[in-house]
């Protein structure tokens, strides 16, 4: 994958969202919180830090978590 696919110059915060509630539909996960931060501008890249609380069993959980990982765009994790 390219350096802008993995990490765009711009990021629409709506886009992110819905990717994130469309993953937790489909991984049969309950969203409970999403919350955008302030986004941060660098120069090759911009980020969207999100604080995401959800419910389900175990197995729904982690494919939720699974599914984040393999989004085009990259996708860290600060807490679990």
């Amino acid at each position: 994958l390219k350096l802008e696919t993995l990490a765009p110059l711009r990021v629409d915060a709506a886009d992110v969202l819905r990717e994130v509630a469309q993953l937790a539909k489909a991984s049969q996960v309950i969203i409970s919180r999403l919350e955008p931060m302030p986004q941060s501008d660098f120069a090759a890249y911009s980020t969207i830090p999100f604080s995401i609380g959800c419910k389900g069993d175990f197995s729904s959980v982690a494919k939720f978590v699974s599914g984040l990982e393999q989004q085009p765009r990259l996708v860290t994790f600060g807490e679990v």
